[in-house]
Formats: C-alpha cells, sequence, structure tokens
C-alpha cells in the first residue's frame, strides 16, 4: 500500500521492466503494472516486459533502489564482466603499438 498525495492510502506493485534479464531494468511502483508497461513502451524503441512484479509499497520500491544502487556503484570485482579472456591467446592478440 501506498499513500497518494491526498493522504488516502493505495494498494500497488513494485515492479521490475526490461528488455530481458539484462541491464537497464527499471524498478517502480505502481497500482497498474500493465499500464505503466504501455505507458513506458510508448517512449521506448525495444520492446519491454514486465520481468517481476510483487506487492508493495513506494517505501519497498525505494529500499530496493538503495539496495541494487550501493552493488551497482560499488560491484563486487567477482560480478564484474571479463573485458578479455582470462588466458589472453597470444597469437591473435594485436601487436604492441609504438612508444609503449
Amino acid at each position: 500500500m501506498a499513500e497518494s498525495c491526498d493522504g488516502r492510502v493505495r494498494n500497488g506493485w513494485v515492479y521490475f521492466i526490461g528488455e530481458g534479464f539484462m541491464r537497464p531494468v527499471k524498478i517502480g511502483w505502481a497500482a497498474d503494472t500493465a499500464r505503466r508497461l504501455f505507458e513506458l513502451q510508448v517512449a521506448s524503441p525495444a520492446q519491454l516486459l514486465l520481468l517481476a512484479q510483487q506487492a508493495g509499497t513506494v517505501g519497498d520500491e525505494r529500499a530496493l533502489h538503495h539496495w541494487f544502487g550501493r552493488r551497482i556503484r560499488h560491484p563486487r570485482p567477482m560480478d564484474a564482466p571479463l573485458a578479455r579472456p582470462l588466458t589472453p591467446d597470444k597469437e591473435k592478440a594485436p601487436p604492441p603499438r609504438a612508444g609503449r
């Protein structure tokens, strides 16, 4: 439930909307997730999907933003994608540039 501008409490949903299970994923709160998905889809060239939803409050949504935000800004090294193979193939690697 969430408190509206006039002080009334409403039931709602915390949702995760994205292009799939890749970043970015929109975390939000809405009373009607189907309508919110439609509103976001209008502004997106990519096909968006409702990845998950659960009954919750605006406070629950904020807590999720805080939880995920700390992990995105300060990721653990083991969560980082590899920019190159762990054992590079020296035969296929480009030659070093002159002066370096």
